[in-house]
């Protein structure tokens, strides 16, 4: 029996280590435009069955503050499980690599996209640089991307 062993390195790791950008936005008559791999992978991850089947609701489910509140409490939980990972390993990947991330992740929040917003913060947890002066001398907080 061959033994087969774990893939080391991602497709994605390896195209972006022989030159491929993160930074090209897709063009043509064929495809959706301007999206960048990072949406690609944003988007992917929302398509899990988990968060496909908990974490879109209807408007009307989200008219009180407790509700909003449970549904973001549950997008997080939902993104935190194990079976995640790999998409958000993805995602990381690609923004460890994207310029203008702040302005991508102005475009999720100004068009409404609360799941793709949480997916891209959770991914760029790690990109995040500075000190929010309101809280200088306690626990640093991070509130910039670079």
């Amino acid at each position: 029996m061959p033994c087969q062993e774990e893939p080391t390195q991602s497709f994605q790791t390896v195209h972006l280590s022989y030159g491929a950008s993160a930074n090209l936005r897709t063009a043509g008559a064929e495809v959706i435009e301007d999206l960048l791999p990072l949406h690609v992978a944003v988007e992917n991850t929302c398509l899990h069955k988990y968060l496909e089947e908990n974490a879109f609701p209807n408007q009307e489910d989200l008219e009180d503050s407790q509700a909003t509140l449970n549904y973001i409490c549950k997008i997080i939980h939902l993104l935190c499980l194990p079976e995640m990972k790999i998409f958000l390993d993805t995602t990381r990947l690609l923004v460890a690599n994207t310029d203008n991330l702040v302005d991508e992740l102005w475009n999720f929040i100004k068009d409404g996209k609360l799941v793709q917003t949480a997916v891209l913060l959770l991914a760029a947890q790690d990109r995040s640089v500075g000190d929010h002066p309101a809280r200088k001398g306690q626990h640093q907080a991070r509130w910039f991307f670079y």
